[in-house]
């Protein structure tokens, strides 16, 4: 079992039920669903089936609805896809507006109007950038622009104007619309797009449930300027963070966002909270069975960060090899895992250093010792797992709980390996029936002496206080 763990975009060409089974047993362990495509009834089928493929492979897999936020994307392009050139003039149009164009111009429509958001000037930026356009004219509701760097274009693609103020909304109708339908579906995991700071994200919270088992987890995608300025006010309110490089790198020159990779993974290890690298990690693997060197050298380098997951998306959306790109994915990991550990989190900030912190640390330093085989966590909610995860031990991570929601979460956790099993009203009961079942899964044997953690005297609203060594007798 790889330690990192592998988030994979749901789409056109791995919807099919027999080709999720395929990408689960592959190594995916979030089904990432982008609610900037596709319908309601599309993506409640698609987490039906997610769900009944995990079950039918006995493997805890997480859903991820990943909003889109206030994106202007691309209209509606032909299927074939528009090819621009460098020295093509275009006029950027709400979609659905009828205008007639100037001489020798190409239409392309937006899902918005850029006309009270550009000037002249202006960089328009599609693609991640790699097609990139200049605005020459804007007026009278029409934006004209001169292509400096062209590419096909596809529908809907992200358009960004890196130059120009953004509204200050963060959610639109739409997004409403799509989390009301996530919650109903109870998705295991809400990635809220353009987060500039903390009081986004506790406004946002106000409109999840608060009462019953049922807790969807936070993910702020770190998207833009001020979300970097502000981390780490961020990383406190989130439940995990999502290193979005594509629009880092429009808002920030690129040369910065590896560094800002390597210190945003470092702050969520010492939090204790999950952080994910996306886009491009195996970008040419979406025409290609074979990803660059570059590409694979990317994806160790952030399995040396300490992420807690890498992220496929249009490889295993639109791409043509979608298990194989999570196959290449997944032995990149195996290889890098097996060469030498992640960073670990050696200093926990003071903050953190209550009685749970205090007992993932000591955990930490005994999984050292060559003769303990595993740490068994008993984590009703999944913050104990985290904790634990947060100090990298080298020891496997197994998570126990009776909450099927955090069973899934915990699908995301670094080097956790998560089971379900009831409460129990004592402490000897519950070691009983966690080896027993841990056993059974072939997880442990007979013999091996693990470390058990627990929140003691046990109940639904324990925390981390308890450690013990246990020999597994038969």
């Amino acid at each position: 079992m790889c330690k990192t763990k592998i988030v994979a975009t749901i789409g056109p060409v791995s919807e099919n039920p027999r080709v999720l089974e395929r990408l689960i047993r592959a190594g995916l362990d979030v089904a990432r669903l982008n609610f900037s495509h596709g319908t309601h009834s599309e993506m409640r089928r698609i987490i039906r089936d997610v769900r009944n493929q995990a079950d039918r492979v006995s493997r805890p897999i997480g859903v991820m609805q990943d909003l889109q936020g206030p994106r202007i994307r691309l209209g509606t392009l032909p299927t074939e896809g528009l090819a621009l050139k460098r020295g093509d003039r275009i006029t950027l149009v709400p979609e659905g507006t009828r205008t007639s164009l100037p001489e020798g111009d190409i239409l392309v429509p937006t899902s918005v109007p850029l006309s009270p958001i550009v000037k002249v000037g202006d960089p328009v930026l599609i693609k991640d950038g790699l097609v990139r356009l200049k605005v020459t004219s804007n007026r009278a509701g029409l934006v004209r622009a001169d292509v400096e760097q062209g590419d096909v274009l596809i529908s809907h693609q992200g358009l960004n104007v890196p130059e120009s103020k953004l509204p200050s909304q963060l959610l639109t109708a739409k997004d409403l619309r799509d989390l009301a339908f996530g919650l109903r579906q109870r998705v295991d995991w809400i990635a809220l797009s353009f987060v500039r700071n903390a009081a986004d994200l506790r406004a946002f919270r106000a409109r999840l449930p608060k009462l019953g088992e049922y807790r969807p987890k936070v993910i702020a995608k770190i998207e833009r300027r001020e979300a970097v300025e502000n981390f780490e006010e961020i990383l406190a309110e989130a439940d995990a963070v999502m290193i979005a490089r594509g629009d880092l790198g429009i808002e920030l020159p690129s040369a910065e966002v590896p560094l800002l990779q390597k210190e945003f993974c470092e702050q969520a290890m010492a939090a204790a909270k999950p952080v994910i690298v996306a886009t491009q990690m195996l970008e040419s693997m979406t025409q290609s069975a074979q990803p660059t060197r570059a590409e694979v050298s990317d994806v160790a380098n952030a399995v040396l960060d300490g992420t807690d997951a890498v992220m496929l998306s249009e490889e295993t959306a639109i791409g043509r090899y979608p298990v194989q790109a999570v196959e290449t994915m997944a032995g990149i990991i195996r290889q890098t895992e097996a060469f030498g550990s992640s960073r670990r989190a050696d200093q926990a900030a003071p903050s953190m250093l209550d009685s749970p912190a205090l007992i993932a640390r000591t955990i930490a330093e005994l999984a050292d010792s060559d003769d303990l085989a595993a740490v068994v966590v008993m984590s009703a909610s999944g913050r104990s797992a985290e904790l634990i995860a947060g100090r990298r031990p080298k020891l496997p991570i197994i998570a126990l709980t009776q909450s099927r929601t955090a069973y899934r979460q915990l699908s995301l956790v670094w080097g956790v390996r998560p089971f379900r099993l009831r409460r129990y009203g004592t402490l000897d009961g519950m070691i009983v029936a966690a080896v027993r079942l841990i056993s059974k899964a072939g997880a442990i044997k007979v013999g091996d002496r693990i470390i058990v953690a627990c929140g003691h005297p046990t109940g639904p609203h324990g925390h981390l206080n308890l450690l013990k060594v246990h020999t597994v007798r038969s």
